[in-house]
């Protein structure tokens, strides 16, 4: 892997980000204190000390239960870092939560790589990545230095899908299926985003 001559530290695209720090990382534990103490969470775990029968229409069908660690989980997302936008940022640290107490590689984020480099320079300024390389370092540095995530980024597995920005629409299109890229074997959870 190469290294990125540019690190998150030390970017100038939004000038907010020394202060926005700390946010990141509180406002992510704090997010995670939400869902372990939820209701559905507690009603789960309420069933499974046979709570009753009344309490099977709360259960959570097992195709659907995240809370199982075997999981294989694809975050799918149409923006990417350092590009700030919900779209990039919500998936990014969907996928870092994702990863607490899994096996290494079972939560993938799937991204776009922008081919055409006027596309990424007029969405990510600086730095400019040459490479989809430069870009997963960057993002994984983020991670650690400014989410507090070092565990979950080295846990979390990136996947690059080519993809193009249309100006009319302000969103990035991926140019292939992005099914294709995901093999069978592998394919259990997609988590979609938008838009």
């Amino acid at each position: 892997m190469q290294e990125s001559t540019s690190s998150p530290p030390n970017d100038n695209h939004n000038k907010d980000d020394n202060e926005a720090t700390p946010t990141i990382a509180e406002d992510l534990n704090s997010r995670m204190m939400l869902v372990s103490s939820s209701p559905r969470t507690t009603e789960k775990s309420n069933h499974s000390a046979g709570a009753g029968a009344a309490d099977d229409d709360n259960a959570i069908d097992e195709i659907s239960d995240l809370s199982n660690l075997q999981r294989k989980i694809f975050v799918v997302t149409t923006a990417c870092l350092p590009w700030r936008t919900g779209t990039a940022v919500n998936p990014f640290l969907r996928a870092l939560y994702l990863t607490r107490g899994r096996p290494k590689h079972y939560v993938t984020l799937v991204i776009p790589w922008l081919e055409d480099e006027d596309a990424r320079k007029k969405l990510y300024g600086q730095p400019c990545f040459n490479n989809q390389n430069e870009q997963e370092e960057w993002i994984r540095t983020y991670a650690r230095e400014r989410a507090n995530c070092s565990k979950e980024e080295q846990a979390m597995n990136i996947l690059f899908y080519p993809a193009v920005y249309h100006q009319v629409f302000g969103s990035i299109f991926p140019s292939i299926d992005i099914c294709s890229l995901v093999d069978e074997k592998d394919a259990d959870v997609a988590i979609l985003e938008e838009p």
